[in-house]
């Protein structure tokens, strides 16, 4: 992030896509290389976009994304679109911190749309969603959608998953929020990056 940030005249307006990006790239192959597990990583935030003839919109985009298949996101659509995910219920319901699906819970409908245009069988979801100011708003979600089996501890329970995401994946959570921040304009909003 450092030889970026040097290298870069417009770091600060690219600083949050730039760093979600690297954070999704790193865990996807800390999973893959040291535990031997295939995941989909990716960083979801919401931003108000303004257009012309209509009042501002709330949006929904990745900012980074990595998984066997697909690196590169997609644009920005209205947070409304998305009400079908599970990602759409942890910003709509502000659902602050470690959001945790096992797999009889992906599997049921009314907790989990699986997109028909993939039939990618996940066993575990963790969204760890941030808010980096008040509390109030999640700003952000990082999530991993586990698509082979994997143990957090000796039982898997609750307890034993949150205390690897505090002892592993913390210090990730703790960049992109960093990242959020310094990408911020001036009315302290983040724009669609």
């Amino acid at each position: 992030m450092s030889i970026f940030v040097e290298n870069d005249f417009n770091w600060k307006s690219k600083i949050y896509k730039t760093t979600s990006e690297m954070v999704c790239e790193k865990i996807y192959n800390i999973f893959k290389e040291v535990f031997k597990c295939e995941t989909r990583i990716s960083v979801e935030y919401t931003f108000q976009k303004a257009s012309a003839t209509k009042k501002p919109e709330k949006q929904v985009r990745m900012a980074g994304r990595k998984s066997r298949h697909r690196s590169q996101t997609r644009k920005a659509i209205p947070l409304e679109r998305k009400k079908n995910y599970y990602s759409y219920q942890i910003f709509i319901n502000n659902n602050l911190g470690m959001n945790i699906l096992r797999e009889n819970e992906i599997q049921n409908d009314s907790i989990w749309y699986n997109n028909p245009d993939n039939n990618v069988n996940i066993k575990h979801y963790i969204g760890i969603a941030v808010s980096v100011f008040n509390n109030e708003e999640v700003n952000f979600i990082l999530q991993i959608d586990f698509l082979d089996d994997f143990k957090f501890g000796k039982n898997d329970t609750e307890e034993e998953i949150k205390k690897f995401v505090d002892t592993y994946l913390l210090s990730y959570v703790n960049v992109i929020a960093l990242s959020y921040l310094l990408n911020l304009n001036g009315k302290k909003e983040l724009i669609e990056v």
